[in-house]
């Protein structure tokens, strides 16, 4: 097939046009996936979580038309590499999504919040799939944090945590003994419920 001119130039000119939005799909995707693998925000703002993946949903789209008309005139594949950039980013942030809605969903044997007049207001769900969800409640919202845990008679192993703060301000062993929860080195918590 031979191009005219006119198409080869239009061809060249998307690629500047192409190069943008590539730029923008992995900004936006990178925020997209940082903020589904850190503490998820509820409340006021909790719009916030999304915007960064529509964009990628947005530009993802436009990448995809764009490289399927550079595609049409010069016939190689390496053309698609920013579409599947896109798409990956956005089966990733799907993924986590879907990981997040499966602890949220699974049932909860275990769940533990502070005590009155603690430093923090956090209550623990520990879900029979391994994992748990820290509720950390302030004024405007909350954020959630998941993480996995194990459990030996009555007491509590946390494992891997997406909490963001310093290690040292995050409980990693307890003994629940009555309905209080003995965290090593950290603020003591009532049961609320414990099968």
């Amino acid at each position: 097939m031979i191009l005219s001119n006119d198409s080869k130039s239009i061809a060249f000119m998307q690629t500047p046009v192409r190069i943008l939005f590539t730029i923008l799909l992995l900004f936006f995707g990178y925020q997209a996936i940082k903020i589904e693998s850190g503490g998820y925000v509820i409340g006021i703002f909790d719009f916030a979580n999304y915007f960064c993946f529509c964009l990628v949903i947005i530009f993802t789209i436009i990448v995809l038309i764009k490289d399927v008309g550079i595609f049409r005139v010069h016939r190689k594949l390496y053309h698609f590499i920013p579409s599947l950039i896109g798409i990956a980013i956005i089966t990733i942030v799907v993924v986590k999504m879907t990981q997040r809605r499966m602890i949220d969903n699974s049932a909860t044997i275990l769940q533990i919040g502070n005590m009155p007049n603690a430093k923090n207001v956090w209550t623990f769900d520990f879900k029979k799939n391994g994992h748990f969800k820290l509720t950390d409640s302030y004024m405007l919202g909350e954020t959630l944090y998941y993480g996995r845990y194990s459990m030996s008679g009555d007491t509590v192993m946390i494992g891997e945590s997406n909490y963001d703060v310093k290690e040292n301000d995050f409980p990693n062993k307890g003994v629940i003994r009555n309905d209080t929860m003995f965290w090593i080195k950290f603020d003591t918590m009532l049961v609320k419920k414990h099968e």
